[in-house]
């Protein structure tokens, strides 16, 4: 598992040598589908815990999803992630992005507390059991080029786009297409192949 989390936090080769070799993408993320198969998360002695996990992913997703311009203040504005409800998971995160950067840009990881709102984002991760206040934030950054995560076991709440679930004690992530297109973001194709389920546009 520390073979695993290496992988996901090296940087991902880009251009022209970048397509022609996809096997980069699955050394990193299709390695979480098959490695996880063999290391349940129960084993928390061995394994990392389901909460760096998903934390390793919002930071990988940074790679293979595309932002506008417009959802930068200027060329050296960092990424920022939010983290509502779930502490533990900035805690994390902020652990594992020290002195990182992705496309040249910083990583930035702050709290969204109870009365903050999710302003300057590109990332905002909602953790399980906000309830209302998950409407009210995905109400917030509505229309706005914010890439929305949750994580819930039943149906996501309308607008999430990307959501964490637990299949067989293992971390994966299904994708709604049609709130991603209408935030203004793309996801790269190679990242839709490796989730549990995609939703286009208009399906239920």
């Amino acid at each position: 598992m520390r073979n695993l989390l290496r992988l996901l936090r090296e940087p991902v080769p880009r251009g022209p040598s970048a397509r022609r070799t996809p096997a980069s993408l699955y050394a990193l993320l299709i390695a979480l589908g098959l490695l996880l198969s063999a290391l349940p998360l129960a084993a928390r002695a061995q394994a990392a815990s389901e909460t760096s996990v998903k934390a390793a992913y919002l930071f990988k997703f940074l790679n293979y999803v595309d932002w506008p311009p417009t959802a930068f203040a200027n060329d050296s504005s960092p990424y920022v992630i939010g983290i509502a409800n779930a502490d533990a998971m900035a805690d994390d995160l902020s652990h594992q992005i020290a002195g990182r950067r992705v496309h040249n840009r910083a990583v930035a990881v702050r709290k969204i507390g109870a009365t903050d709102k999710p302003t300057g984002l590109q990332v905002l991760f909602i953790g399980n059991g906000a309830g209302a206040r998950q409407l009210e934030l995905q109400k917030q950054v509505q229309s706005q080029p914010v890439l929305v995560v949750t994580e819930s076991e039943s149906a996501p709440a309308p607008g999430s786009m990307i959501n964490f679930t637990l299949v067989d004690d293992r971390v994966r992530f299904t994708v709604a297409l049609g709130p991603v297109n209408k935030a203004g973001l793309h996801i790269n194709s190679r990242m839709l192949e490796v989730a549990l389920s995609v939703t286009k546009e208009g399906q239920q």
